[in-house]
């Protein structure tokens, strides 16, 4: 699983090789199952690792969050493909609440 922040500015994404080399021009297209789809063209491979495709991208604007299915393919080939979280900085929620317990006397 991939987590991905929600902005138009540039980010690294780490996607797992899979044992794959890509030789060509590669892609990365994301879909929603509830929403839309979004495709980001000619994905660059910084090359700075043997396990992952450590790739430079930058996502087009008005991608809503939520979950993605994934795959990077090069030139049609699919090389790897998985689950894309897309969350902005504001979605994130934690939930800390105080937990008391009572304890009775059994006597």
């Amino acid at each position: 699983m991939i987590y991905l922040q929600n902005t138009t500015e540039s980010q690294v994404l780490y996607v797992p090789k899979n044992g794959t080399e890509a030789s060509g021009e590669l892609t990365l297209k994301a879909r929603n199952t509830i929403d839309r789809d979004f495709v980001i063209d000619q994905v660059l491979d910084l090359n700075t690792s043997d396990l992952y495709y450590n790739l430079a991208i930058a996502l087009p604007a008005g991608c809503p969050d939520g979950e993605y299915e994934y795959a990077l393919m090069d030139d049609g080939i699919v090389l790897s493909t998985g689950i894309l979280i897309l969350e902005s900085s504001q979605s994130r929620n934690e939930y800390n609440k105080d937990i008391e317990y009572e304890q009775y006397n059994t006597e």
